[in-house]
C-alpha cells in the first residue's frame, strides 16, 4: 500500500500544471544586458627610470664611484621637485678574464642601479637632459599616465553613464516585447580598462655619466605627452512584466 501511495503521489506531482505558463502575468521576466561608457583622459604624469653604471679596478672603488654618482643624481632630482624617488636594482658584477690554464682574473667591477621617479610632462624634457648630466647613464624608459586622482574621478563618472546605457537598453527590450521594467535585481560594475597609450616609450638613450665642469647646459629632451583611453563596462539584469 504505501508503494502503491508513493507512486500516486509522484504521478500527481508531475502531472500538476507549470505557473508560469498557466498565469505568466504572475511571473516577471528577466531581462540582461552591459552598457559600455569610454573617454579618453590626459597623461598628466610621466614615471622615468634611469639607470647608473660604473666600472673600476677594485670593489671598494666601484662602491664608491657609485655611491657618489646615485648621490649627484639624487640631490638633482630632488632640487627639481621629482616626486616618488625610489633607488632599485643595487649589484655589483666582476669582470673577469680568460686565462688558460688557470682561473679566470678578475680585472675590476662593475656596479649597477636605478632610479626612478615622476614628475610632469611639462618637466620631462629639462629633467630627462639634466639628470644624464648629474650621474645617470641612461634613460631606461618613461611611461605617460594620468594620476590615480583623475584615473579614479573619470572611473565614476564611467560607471554612471555605463550605467544609464545598460538602464535604457532594458527599458527598449522590455518595450519591444510588451512589457515593462518592475524592478532592478542585479548591477555589475567592471574594472576601469585603459586602453594603450598613444605615445609609446622612447628606446633606451646612452650618454656620458657627468658633464664636465664648462659645458653648457644639455638641450630638453623633447617628449609628447599623449592621452589614453578609459572604458568601464557595467551588466544590469531587470524584472519586467506586464
Amino acid at each position: 500500500m504505501a508503494l502503491s501511495l508513493g507512486a500516486s503521489s509522484l504521478r500527481a506531482q508531475s502531472a500538476a500544471p507549470d505557473p508560469c505558463a498557466t498565469t505568466p502575468q504572475n511571473f516577471p521576466t528577466y531581462i540582461s544586458t552591459t552598457g559600455t561608457a569610454q573617454t579618453r583622459i590626459p597623461n598628466t604624469a610621466v614615471d622615468i627610470t634611469l639607470g647608473l653604471t660604473v666600472m673600476k679596478v677594485g670593489l671598494p672603488a666601484t662602491q664608491r664611484a657609485l655611491a657618489a654618482q646615485s648621490g649627484t643624481l639624487l640631490t638633482f632630482l630632488r632640487a627639481q621637485g621629482a616626486q616618488r624617488l625610489i633607488t632599485t636594482n643595487v649589484s655589483f658584477t666582476p669582470e673577469t678574464r680568460y686565462q688558460k690554464h688557470s682561473l679566470d682574473k678578475t680585472v675590476g667591477y662593475t656596479g649597477t642601479t636605478s632610479v626612478s621617479f615622476r614628475t610632469t610632462p611639462e618637466k620631462a624634457p629639462d629633467l630627462l637632459a639634466g639628470a644624464l648630466a648629474n650621474g645617470a647613464n641612461t634613460i631606461d624608459g618613461t611611461v605617460f599616465t594620468p594620476t590615480e586622482q583623475e584615473i579614479e574621478d573619470a572611473r565614476r563618472d564611467l560607471a554612471a553613464q555605463a550605467t544609464k546605457t545598460a538602464v535604457a537598453q532594458v527599458e527598449t527590450i522590455a518595450r519591444a516585447v510588451g512589457l515593462h521594467v518592475l524592478s532592478m535585481r542585479d548591477i555589475s560594475v567592471g574594472s576601469a580598462s585603459p586602453g594603450t597609450p598613444d605615445i609609446p616609450s622612447p628606446a633606451m638613450v646612452a650618454m656620458p655619466a657627468m658633464m664636465r665642469a664648462g659645458e653648457p647646459p644639455p638641450p630638453p629632451i623633447a617628449t609628447a605627452q599623449g592621452d589614453q583611453q578609459l572604458s568601464i563596462s557595467v551588466s544590469v539584469t531587470a524584472a519586467a512584466g506586464r
